[in-house]
């Protein structure tokens, strides 16, 4: 078993991070960081860091902020880049407190922690050699009722919270995963109209600057996916350099491809992937 720590990881504007590390029993020659998605925790990954950890991987998983253990109010952010600077910063504490062993780093986001994951390594934040993607929400369903909501509510209460509205049935199609995500109490349904509008400039960021992708990336696509809109992964990679990324989807696969009844491909890829990424000199 991968030993693990916990600590708690201060902001600059003192908003605490929850950071959950788990290190694998022989010396890391790797190490990577995961960003978890909209209302869930970096506890629903365990078995995910237990994976890179088989590997020769040190992970650090950490709830966003107004998430899981972290403080701040659920579902909402105090200004637009708040998750990128709270990544930024758990991202440099990590490569700093990390095995001297140590030579790469990477990057893995979730739904939309791999919308701001995109856009923290397009914006090299920090030094990363690969970045993995899991059904990103680089693109998600709005009708004109919401988006009109979103437009009355960025003007007179961008920080009040509505439900999300997801729907929970289409996050696997394991029934233990849905139940266990619906009976989790550091799971949330919160969202904010200055969370919301964060995503959507993120997405714009994104597909601005998606041709100037020069990081091995792998991109994992739900075929099935009813959370969010999968076109935008597939723009995405039609618009970044078939050089640095690898594409992988998956047709009978919901929202959360590693938490589904057959992740077999999944992990065999990811694997794959793993094992053609360059090791970095000591």
């Amino acid at each position: 078993m991968p030993e693990m720590r916990s600590l708690m990881l201060k902001m600059r504007d003192g908003t605490n991070i929850n950071c959950v590390d788990y290190f694998p029993a022989s010396p890391a020659h790797s190490s990577i960081v995961f960003m978890h998605g909209l209302g869930e925790h970096c506890g629903r990954y365990t078995h995910l860091a237990d994976y890179f950890c088989t590997r020769g991987f040190a992970v650090r998983t950490y709830d966003l902020r107004g998430h899981g253990k972290s403080s701040g109010r659920r579902g909402d952010i105090p200004h637009q880049d708040s998750l990128l600077d709270d990544a930024q910063q758990v991202m440099h504490d990590w490569q700093a407190s990390c095995p001297t062993s140590v030579t790469r780093q990477l990057l893995l986001g979730h739904s939309m922690g791999g919308l701001f994951a995109a856009k923290f390594a397009l914006s090299k934040m920090c030094d990363l050699h690969g970045l993995i993607l899991s059904a990103p929400a680089l693109a998600i369903y709005m009708n004109f009722v919401e988006r009109s909501l979103l437009k009355v509510l960025s003007s007179v209460a961008p920080s009040l919270t509505l439900s999300n509205g997801l729907k929970t049935q289409y996050l696997s199609h394991d029934p233990t995963v849905v139940a266990s995500y619906l009976a989790d109490t550091l799971v949330h349904d919160r969202i904010s109209a200055r969370l919301l509008n964060s995503m959507l400039t993120t997405m714009h960021d994104v597909f601005t600057h998606a041709s100037s992708l020069d990081l091995p990336t792998l991109l994992l696509v739900a075929g099935q996916d009813k959370l969010v809109d999968s076109t935008g992964s597939l723009r995405f990679a039609q618009a970044s350099s078939e050089t640095h990324l690898d594409l992988c989807t998956y047709e009978n696969l919901y929202h959360e491809i590693f938490n589904e009844l057959d992740t077999k491909a999944v992990f065999d890829d990811v694997g794959i992937w793993l094992d053609e990424l360059p090791m970095q000199a000591a």
